[in-house]
């Protein structure tokens, strides 16, 4: 959307199948990448009674559970909201420049 909005013309030789799969193949494996190490903070204890099994980490990996989980919601939310909250106001002001979008350039 922001290139065709913020850059009609130039993102035309941009845009293709083939860097449309690179880019969603790198996104996937950017999110399997930080989402891998849930894997390694899963864990469930045998007590007497039964099994426990901990809602995020055990007690002794929550400290570094913290720190991954502060860096995964970092990468993983903050910054793409970013990206799109300032995509969307550099097309916001695209679209409200006097004259986009009609002919008003072309008739004088």
């Amino acid at each position: 959307r922001f290139l065709g909005i913020c850059h009609p013309v130039r993102s035309l030789s941009w845009v293709s199948a083939r860097r449309a799969r690179l880019v969603s193949v790198a996104v996937w494996a950017c999110v399997l990448s930080c989402q891998a190490p849930i894997l390694y903070f899963s864990r469930t204890r045998d007590v007497k009674t039964g099994q426990i099994c901990y809602d995020t980490t055990s007690p002794e990996l929550f400290d570094d559970f913290l720190v991954y989980s502060s860096v995964v919601s970092v990468l993983m939310f903050a910054l793409p909201f970013l990206v799109v909250m300032v995509c969307y106001g550099l097309m916001v002001r695209k679209l409200l420049e006097p004259g986009w979008g009609s002919n008003e350039r072309d008739e004088g």
